[in-house]
């Protein structure tokens, strides 16, 4: 079974080119239960003479086209459209030699797999590619985000940059308790979060928690602290690392003044 793959296609360049571009594939058949639009960039590259195909290996489907002209002679085409697995290689590389004279970009995210990529050509060569680390859909207050970690240690939260604090506040505040718990268990997350987390109301969040490097035996007191509404002048050196534990991960158990 085909994973489903999100795409969000970008070209820039000389309007007259994007106009065309944009009347033909509006105009495209569609194939199967499939749009026709692919089919279209072979015959621009066979009319070109760039190359000559016959048919396309995944053709997109739910294609939604925007076309916007600027006033200095210059246009943008936008598209976003799901295919099954990622669109083939072979098409990407005729789709930038038919475009050789625009900007492409390309966004592409398989949702099955939670992996992303982002390439990037100018005059018909790949300038720049870039995958993802990490692919993380979060919700809260019933809306869905999508953060993506890229290979050189960028987060993006909805294609917008966001520094690693916030991206990890989302993820604490998320109500899919599976997100808290990536998390609770991910080194990377502010120990001010961690505190937060290590008192969460889901058990398997907490011990997730527990188990991260980087909460140390000051933010398991500090965690106690606030779970108890305890003042810093409540000593807890006395307690074991492990007794500190239980007052954490068993409700029943309660520490007071």
């Amino acid at each position: 079974m085909a994973n489903w793959c999100f795409n969000s296609l970008s070209i820039a360049g000389p309007s007259d080119i994007l106009r065309n571009a944009h009347k033909r594939f509006s105009e495209a058949a569609m194939i199967g239960g499939a749009d026709g639009w692919a089919s279209v960039v072979y015959d621009m590259a066979d009319e070109a003479r760039l190359c000559h195909a016959d048919e396309v290996d995944r053709y997109p489907f739910n294609t939604v086209m925007n076309y916007e002209a600027n006033h200095d002679g210059q246009a943008t085409l936008e598209m976003t459209y799901d295919t099954k697995w990622w669109l083939d290689p072979l098409f990407m590389t005729v789709l930038s030699a038919v475009f050789s004279s625009c900007s492409v970009e390309l966004y592409a995210e398989e949702f099955s797999s939670e992996g992303a990529v982002r390439y990037s050509w100018r005059n018909g060569e790949l300038v720049s590619s870039e995958e993802s680390v990490e692919n993380v859909h979060s919700s809260c207050d019933s809306d869905w985000n999508d953060a993506v970690l890229w290979d050189d240690g960028r987060w993006e939260v909805d294609y917008i940059e966001t520094p690693p604090h916030e991206v990890f506040q989302l993820f604490v505040s998320s109500e899919d308790e599976n997100i808290r718990e990536y998390a609770a268990s991910n080194p990377h997350t502010p120990v001010e979060l961690l505190i937060g987390l290590l008192t969460d109301e889901e058990s398997q969040v907490v011990e997730a928690a527990w188990e991260n490097p980087a909460v140390t035996d000051d933010v398991v007191e500090a965690a106690v602290r606030e779970k108890h509404s305890l003042p810093e002048s409540f000593d807890l050196s006395g307690f074991p690392r492990e007794s500190l534990a239980t007052y954490l991960m068993d409700d029943t158990k309660k520490l007071s003044r």
